[in-house]
């Protein structure tokens, strides 16, 4: 009999430790003997096409040169098995499109393709066979569709092609996908300062990372943090204050929500 795995996905906006926060669960439940499959949107080191994909969506070197990046995505579309129907639509769709440099639309189909790849391919197939007690993600729904919207896209629109990807590859309604969203929430400004300091995950800088450090950078976090706030009712959301606390209080707090 397979297991009935807890697919849990940690959401939060630059600086609240997230990722951290990630990893702790994932180490301290693998303590315990649960299997623990460990996962990230956008882009997954278990599925490397993912991973590509988030660099043509977020490395700033492709924001003007739109040459480059469609013939990158060409290269991506020779390895259709790598691929979805879905994703394989959306990739297509980019390259048909007619842009002097990647438009907040374009980079949503990127995200909305890696979303694609990783729900079928990995997501609904071990949500099915059951091999883990624990699916831990960093980052999901919930951050895609904030940032997304902070980005400039239409609410609306976002969650139709999310809706559309979600119910294509899983059957499972957006709101209904994750078993427990636990979302971290502080102080934006202190935070977003926090994460400046971190590791530049790409040489010529992270488009949503660069914009973030920008004069407006405050606002478009706090843009980012109050979508998250409205949206996080839609799913079954638990919200863990992390100002003021350490690292292993707020993992206390996680740690307590997870097994109770």
């Amino acid at each position: 009999m397979s297991k009935n795995t807890i697919y849990i996905c940690m959401s939060g906006c630059e600086g609240t430790g997230k990722s951290t926060q990630t990893d702790k669960l994932v180490q301290y439940l693998k303590s315990k003997n649960y299997s623990v499959l460990q996962t990230k949107e956008p882009g997954t080191p278990l599925l490397p096409v993912t991973i590509k994909l988030r660099a043509l969506m977020l490395d700033s070197m492709y924001q003007d040169n739109i040459k480059l990046l469609h013939s990158e995505i060409n290269d991506i579309l020779r390895g259709p098995d790598l691929l979805t129907k879905n994703s394989i639509n959306l990739l297509t769709s980019i390259l048909q499109k007619e842009e002097q440099e990647i438009s907040i639309h374009t980079r949503e189909y990127l995200s909305q393709a890696i979303r694609s790849i990783h729900l079928e391919k990995l997501i609904f197939y071990e949500l099915q066979n059951g091999n883990y007690d624990y699916i831990i993600q960093d980052r999901g729904i919930l951050s895609s569709l904030a940032y997304g919207f902070a980005c400039g896209n239409d609410l609306g629109t976002l969650k139709e092609l999310t809706q559309l990807v979600t119910l294509r590859t899983t059957m499972k309604e957006v709101y209904t996908l994750y078993n427990l969203v636990i979302l971290l929430q502080g102080d934006t400004k202190r935070n977003l300062q926090r994460a400046i300091g971190s590791k530049q995950e790409f040489k010529n800088g992270d488009i949503i990372e660069l914009r973030a450090n920008k004069s407006e950078g405050n606002v478009f976090m706090e843009t980012v943090n109050s979508k998250m706030l409205e949206l996080s009712k839609n799913f079954n959301t638990k919200i863990i204050n992390v100002d003021d606390k350490d690292v292993e209080t707020v993992f206390g707090e996680i740690r307590d929500i997870v097994e109770n």
